[in-house]
């Protein structure tokens, strides 16, 4: 399908996640200049009607338009889930990303962001990002150097986070990035640790152009202690004024005892949803 706005974001998200992806979407439009030049996309698993209601009303309040999207998950049923620490909490539903490139025509560039972010500035900006042959503009995962190895990666190369990509769509179609991301995981399944994110980066370390990483504020952006180099002060940066607070990690801000400095945003933008939404009396 080809539409016209030039903004569209998408996002993948069950139903256990509609109503926090219902929060992102919220401070998203809320920090956006612009919120009619907004199409929301999500491909959604198992959400009720009142969910899918739920985002349709932010997007009226804002004058925004949001998208449902179903898409054949057998192409994913068998793939790597991981169970250890630090991933066990990310379900199958995170390799549907990988088909939002082939929802669309006619469209060069499409934001991909996780449902488990606030946003704080206007991510319209990111459209001006000169991608030219690279396929997504990311945010490097600051520790990730240590899956080189595993994913066959130069020493030298950067591994990113899979949580926010600004995607080149010819570019990603025209690299068949989504079955080359399949084979290798198919093939590498023993190597494997963080879902589609080694996929991605086995395929396109070399292929990406990397954003500040105030547009992905990972939560160990703001728990550990970063080096003293030009990246640990882009870090420390980041993390005094982020444009996308990402939550990472199996602590989320909607969790009691969380540890995130932040998490006081989650339930700000949370509140402002529900004088915005009206439930049904029964659902």
């Amino acid at each position: 399908m080809s539409y016209s706005s030039p903004y569209i974001v998408t996002t993948v998200a069950d139903a256990n996640y509609a109503e926090h992806t219902a929060v992102s979407l919220t401070s998203l439009l809320t920090n956006t200049a612009k919120p009619e030049s907004i199409e929301f996309h999500v491909i959604e698993t198992g959400w009720s009607s009142y969910q899918k209601q739920m985002l349709e009303q932010l997007g009226a309040h804002f004058k925004s338009r949001v998208v449902f999207h179903a898409i054949d998950t057998n192409k994913y049923k068998n793939l790597f889930q991981a169970n250890h620490k630090y991933s066990y909490h990310i379900t199958n539903a995170a390799y549907y990303r990988l088909s939002i490139p082939y929802l669309f025509t006619d469209v060069n560039k499409v934001l991909y962001i996780d449902c488990d972010t606030i946003i704080q500035e206007d991510i319209t900006v990111l459209w001006k990002v000169p991608l030219r042959r690279q396929v997504i503009a990311a945010v490097e995962n600051f520790g990730g150097f240590y899956r080189n190895d595993d994913l066959f990666m130069p020493p030298e190369a950067k591994y990113f986070n899979s949580g926010v990509m600004m995607i080149q769509v010819p570019n990603w179609k025209k690299h068949q990035v989504t079955d080359q991301v399949v084979q290798f995981i198919q093939k590498h399944e023993s190597r494997m640790l963080y879902h589609d994110q080694d996929g991605l980066n086995a395929v396109l370390y070399n292929h990406w152009f990397e954003l500040h990483p105030k547009w992905n504020t990972m939560t160990d952006m703001f728990l550990k202690a970063v080096p003293d180099t030009r990246q640990g002060k882009k870090v420390t940066s980041a993390a005094g004024n982020p444009a996308v607070i990402h939550y990472t990690g199996p602590e989320k801000p909607w969790q009691p005892n969380t540890r995130h400095p932040l998490k006081s945003l989650y339930h700000k933008y949370a509140a402002q949803k529900e004088e915005i939404v009206v439930k049904p009396t029964s659902l």
